[in-house]
């Protein structure tokens, strides 16, 4: 017994200081620490019932109404912290917010199952033994605790089971722990009777429980250097936008304006066709920054989807190649395709394709000066499905390592390019990799300066049976 109340002062020592120390720290407050917080003051409370207990036990008779409420109500602490813990179980399995949204008043639902448990702890019987050696307590009531103890495990179990997969693993160790040390305790008090360890368990897990919720000072500190990278970076990129739209949209604006003059004061037709023809070139320049600009935001705000349909893909491709054939040969380069036969009809969202398909064409054009260009396209049929392999690599000026690192962010571009009318606003990239992104698909990419730049594309598409 006296090894017994050494085992509870110092478990009474240690939780006491583990709780200062979670009060007195700042925290983020939510469920999570709400639990903890109720689990470590009925931790300290149940270390100094069972305390009690066997203090008062001793003294039977004379204390048997002071003996008889203390054993009550570490009866009822006991049900209290494993019901806490179980709630804590299933909030992480499934939600608070979910279970919350399903039981509207699920606050009053646990106040009245305390409510019940207290009643119930209070109307059964207890006995005790003391025979001068040990001292325990026994009865139905005692045997409460064992028939919650094998219930809540059972649910807590059930719970972990169903949603394994969206549980870390650091949070699974308290249950572990509690069940093993659960066994043992019952193993241990049905040798002897004496033997009450069941708060020195609570304690254990507790400790253990601390260091699985991520402690809360720290946890606080990450979510306010979240936010503020986020606010920063938002800035950031708002004014970048700002910045590089004013400049690309006044570009072409500009030349618009400009050569409408000049079709004013025109003195022949042929004359007035070529500032047209460039008044054309310009408007479709202000077009296609605008379109990449509206399709950027539809996808960040999650409004644009991908829309599915049958398509044949070679026919689908070569609509694409052919409309860049004839920019390639104004440049001296060559356009050279290898394209394995694909299956003939796919399901799958060909515009996209074509789309990505077409920034990368454009992109290899625009930054080649001379040699060629390929598009080289493999499959690879796996049951219903056609993996499907793009690769175009080019001979053009290459990538510096500073733009690799973000080459697919928004306005990332090279800087000596910045202000000439050779590049683009840096959309391109961007929508490509955010689309391939939705069809489950990947981009990979190498480069070398001055000796040009391959990007492969790879995505799977669903064959239909004709």
């Amino acid at each position: 017994m006296d090894i017994g109340y050494a085992v509870l002062t110092l478990n009474f020592i240690y939780i006491a200081i583990l709780a200062v120390i979670f009060f007195t720290r700042k925290k983020v407050k939510n469920v999570e620490t709400t639990i903890f917080g109720l689990l470590i003051i009925s931790n300290l409370l149940g270390l100094v019932l069972e305390f009690l207990c066997g203090y008062f036990i001793k003294g039977l008779p004379k204390y048997e109404i002071i003996t008889f409420i203390i054993n009550k109500l570490h009866i009822v602490n006991i049900s209290f912290w494993i019901t806490t813990f179980t709630l804590y179980v299933v909030f992480i399995c499934f939600g608070y917010e979910k279970i919350k949204k399903k039981f509207k008043n699920l606050l009053s639902y646990i106040y009245c199952y305390f409510v019940f448990i207290f009643l119930l702890a209070y109307v059964l019987p207890i006995n005790y033994f003391n025979d001068g050696k040990s001292i325990y307590s026994y009865g139905p009531a005692s045997n409460l605790i064992v028939i919650l103890c094998i219930i809540y495990l059972a649910i807590d179990i059930l719970a972990i089971i169903k949603n394994i997969r969206n549980i870390s693993k650091l949070k699974l160790i308290p249950l572990i722990i509690l069940i093993i040390g659960l066994i043992v305790v019952f193993i241990l008090r049905s040798i002897n009777p004496s033997m009450v360890l069941i708060t020195t368990i609570f304690s254990f897990v507790t400790t253990i429980m601390y260091h699985t919720i991520e402690n809360p000072d720290i946890k606080m500190v990450r979510q306010l250097e979240i936010a503020n990278i986020k606010v920063e970076k938002a800035s950031r990129a708002k004014s970048e936008f700002l910045s590089s739209m004013s400049h690309e949209i006044r570009t072409p604006l500009n030349a618009i304006v400009g050569f409408s003059s000049l079709i004013k004061e025109a003195n022949t037709l042929e004359e007035a066709k070529e500032n047209a023809e460039d008044i054309v070139s310009s408007s479709e320049k202000l077009l296609t920054m605008i379109s990449n600009v509206l399709d950027i935001a539809r996808i960040d705000t999650n409004k644009s989807e991908l829309k599915n349909v049958n398509y044949n893909f070679n026919q689908e491709l070569n609509k694409v190649i052919y409309l860049f054939i004839s920019k390639a040969d104004e440049k001296g380069i060559i356009l050279q395709d290898e394209i394995e036969e694909l299956p003939k009809t796919l399901n799958g969202d060909v515009e996209s394709i074509k789309r990505i398909v077409a920034n990368l064409l454009d992109n290899a054009i625009k930054y080649t000066e001379k040699g060629s260009i390929n598009l080289i396209v493999k499959k690879k049929i796996e049951k219903d499905n056609c993996k499907i392999t793009i690769t175009i690599s080019d001979t053009g000026v290459g990538i510096s390592k500073k733009v690799l690192k973000n080459i697919f962010e928004e306005f990332n571009r090279e800087e000596k390019y910045r202000d000439t009318a050779t590049s683009g606003m840096g959309l391109g990239l961007s929508i490509s990799k955010k689309l391939l992104d939705m069809m489950g698909g990947k981009i990979e990419y190498k480069s070398s300066v001055g000796k040009g730049t391959t990007f492969t594309i790879y995505l799977t598409q669903k064959i239909v049976e004709e």
